[in-house]
């Protein structure tokens, strides 16, 4: 049986000037200087925007000499909120790529069949099919844990006051209670032919003792 080979999907690479200073520093056999802090970052942010993994931006080869190593940078996630500030942006960005992915993806069907040769007919090919499938699981679940406001599944409602502030309670039916209240003590007293202030201050005082 022969089939035609589905075509190989390669990530989009952004080229940034990073690239074409370590062109030119290679170019005259020197060292391209390593980034500081904060440009290593946005670096790294850019590329995550196209949807790269950390794993894979150490690994570019045009990137090598002008990034620290992953633990170097990890360090500086966490002493530098900056830079920590700028990765949290490149999480999101990347989530939002993968996001774009899903649709692109469920909406290929380019290999889902082909031609088989012995069977002289057009066959679905299921592993394709279950591949994609599991390509778009991937995505979703990253998605809804880097951005779950946006992509969760999980609906949460939050109930707040006026620009964000605690909820006021107020009771509008509160007059007519303390009306009906009142209604209530005339008539216990008109019953008992003595009014309830003077219950109440009966059984308050004290009662003299027996000697």
């Amino acid at each position: 049986m022969q089939r035609s080979k589905p075509s190989k999907r390669t990530s989009a690479t952004m080229l940034t000037s990073s690239d074409a200073t370590t062109t030119r520093a290679r170019a005259r056999g020197r060292k391209p200087r390593k980034l500081s802090q904060i440009n290593a970052a946005e670096l790294i942010a850019s590329c995550m925007a196209e949807g790269m993994s950390l794993r894979t931006i150490f690994m570019q080869k045009k990137l090598v000499d002008r990034l620290p190593d992953r633990r170097t940078f990890y360090r500086w996630l966490a002493a530098n909120a900056e830079v920590a500030k700028l990765f949290d942006v490149g999480l999101m960005l990347r989530a939002e790529f993968y996001a774009e992915e899903i649709v692109a993806i469920a909406d290929d069907g380019l290999n889902d069949t082909y031609y088989d040769e012995e069977k002289g007919r057009i066959v679905v090919d299921f592993d394709n099919i279950q591949r994609s499938k599991l390509r778009v699981q991937a995505r979703q679940w990253i998605a809804a844990r880097m951005l779950p406001k946006k992509y969760g599944d999980r609906v949460t409602s939050e109930i707040s006051g006026p620009d964000s502030g605690p909820i006021a309670v107020k009771n509008d039916n509160a007059p007519v209670a303390l009306e009906a209240l009142d209604v209530f003590e005339a008539r216990l007293a008109a019953l008992i032919g003595v009014p309830l202030e003077t219950q109440i201050s009966s059984s308050a005082s004290p009662k003299p003792h027996d000697t």
